[in-house]
C-alpha cells in the first residue's frame, strides 16, 4: 500500500494529541463487534496563529482492521506525531501499516494550512439511515418505519448469517421505492451464496462485504451468479487492491473511507479509479465524532460520489457531539458544514468534559 507523502506546513509549531471518550446514544453492533462509546484520538496542530484538527477513527478493538484506539495512541505519540513535529516545511512519508493514524495527521495538517484537497462540492449529500444489529425483527422494522417517517429515503441493515433475508424482506415491505442495502462485514462463508440469491427479488442497491476481505474470488462468483450488486469495504485498503478487484470483476460498488485508505487524497484517488472503471462509490462512516465526519463529508460532497453516504447527522450517534452538530437536511440529506476550515473544530467546553489523555509534541 502506498500513501502519498504529506506536506508539513512551515508554520507548524506543535502537535497535540487528545484521547477522548464520547458516549454513544446506544451501542452500535455489527458483525465485527460492538461499540459502546467512541474512544478516539484527535490530532490538533498549531502554528502561525492557526489551528488544524483531525480524527483517528480506529475502533476500540482490532476487529474492522488491525488498527485500534490503544495502538493508534501509542503509535501517534511515540512515532508519527514526533516525525511530523520535527518536519516543518518538508514532506513526511506515511507508514502504510497505520492508515487511520496518518489520515488524522493528513487532515489536521491540511486544515492548518487552509488547503482543502477539494474545491467546492454540494451543500448537502444524500445519506443512508444505517440500522445496526439490534437483535430482534420487530426492532428493525420499528427503526425503519421511524426513518421513513423522518424522511430518509435510503436504509441499510447490518446483517449476518441467520438474520438477513427476513429483516430485509420486512423493511422492503414498508416501501417499494426506498434505496435498501445490506452490510455483512465479512460474516459469510462460501455457503452464503444461497441466502444472497434469496435477496434478488428485494431490489437491493447492494450487499456490502458479504465474505472475508481477502476472498475476492467468492465475491466475483457471487456477483456473477446471484444478480445481487456487490459492494466492497474491508477488501479495498489501497489503490493496489482496488486494481485486483477490477481485474477480477469482484464488485459493483466501493465503500470509500478516508480512514481506511490513509487520508482524503488517497481516498479520492481510489474513488476516481473505481469510477473510471464503471464502479459506483459512496463514502462510508466509522462512527466519527463531528471532527472526523465533517472532513469525510467534504469528500462525500464531490461529484464522483453518486450513492448515498453512510455519514449521518450528529444526533444519530451522540446526545452531545464534540463539535457544533452536523444536521439532517431535507429529504434524507446531511448538511455539509460550510466555512473557511476543512474540519469542524471541537467545542472547548465539550472537549474538556471528555478528554482522558493528552500529550503535546513540540
Amino acid at each position: 500500500m502506498v500513501i502519498p507523502a504529506i506536506e508539513v506546513p512551515l508554520a507548524l509549531e506543535d502537535v497535540e494529541l487528545l484521547r477522548v471518550r464520547l458516549p454513544l446514544i446506544e451501542p452500535f453492533a455489527a458483525a465485527h463487534g460492538v461499540e459502546h462509546e467512541r474512544d478516539v484520538v484527535l490530532v490538533h496542530v498549531r502554528g502561525g496563529g492557526r489551528d488544524g484538527w483531525g480524527e483517528c477513527s480506529a475502533l476500540s478493538a482490532p476487529t474492522y482492521t488491525a488498527e485500534c484506539t490503544d495502538e493508534a495512541w501509542a503509535y501517534l505519540s511515540t512515532d508519527a506525531a514526533v516525525r511530523v513535529a520535527a518536519s516543518a516545511g518538508t514532506a513526511v512519508s506515511p507508514d502504510p501499516e497505520h492508515p487511520m493514524a496518518w489520515c488524522a495527521l493528513e487532515v489536521a495538517l491540511a486544515d492548518l494550512a487552509g488547503a482543502s484537497p477539494f474545491s467546492g462540492g454540494a451543500a448537502g449529500v444524500p445519506s443512508t439511515f444505517v440500522i445496526g444489529h439490534v437483535g430482534q425483527l420487530d426492532r428493525v422494522v420499528a427503526r425503519a418505519r421511524d426513518a421513513l417517517a423522518e424522511g430518509w429515503s435510503s436504509i441499510k441493515l447490518k446483517i449476518c448469517p441467520g438474520f438477513d433475508v427476513e429483516p430485509l424482506r420486512a423493511v422492503r415491505a414498508l416501501s417499494s421505492s426506498i434505496s435498501l442495502a445490506a452490510d455483512a462485514n465479512g460474516s459469510y462463508d462460501r455457503a452464503g451464496l444461497d441466502p444472497l440469491a434469496e435477496l434478488e427479488p428485494l431490489d437491493l442497491s447492494y450487499v456490502e462485504q458479504p465474505f472475508s476481505a481477502t476472498n475476492l474470488v467468492v465475491h466475483a462468483q457471487a456477483r456473477a451468479h446471484t444478480g445481487v450488486p456487490i459492494a466492497l469495504d474491508e477488501s479495498v485498503p489501497s489503490i493496489e487492491t482496488l486494481q485486483s478487484v477490477i481485474d477480477q470483476a469482484a464488485a459493483d460498488v466501493i465503500n470509500i473511507k478516508p480512514a481506511r485508505l490513509g487520508g482524503l487524497r488517497p481516498a479520492y484517488a481510489v474513488a476516481r479509479l473505481a469510477v473510471d472503471h464503471g464502479l459506483r462509490v459512496f463514502v462510508g462512516g466509522m462512527l466519527e465524532t463531528g471532527v472526523g465526519r465533517s472532513a469525510a463529508l467534504a469528500l462525500a460532497a464531490q461529484p464522483l460520489f453518486t450513492l448515498p453516504t453512510d455519514l449521518g447527522p450528529s444526533d444519530r450517534y451522540f446526545a452531545d457531539d464534540l463539535t457544533e452538530p452536523i444536521e439532517a437536511g431535507a429529504e434524507g440529506q446531511v448538511t455539509v458544514p460550510a466555512g473557511q476550515s476543512l474540519v469542524l473544530p471541537p467545542r472547548p467546553e465539550r472537549l474538556a468534559e471528555v478528554v482522558v489523555n493528552r500529550v503535546v509534541i513540540r
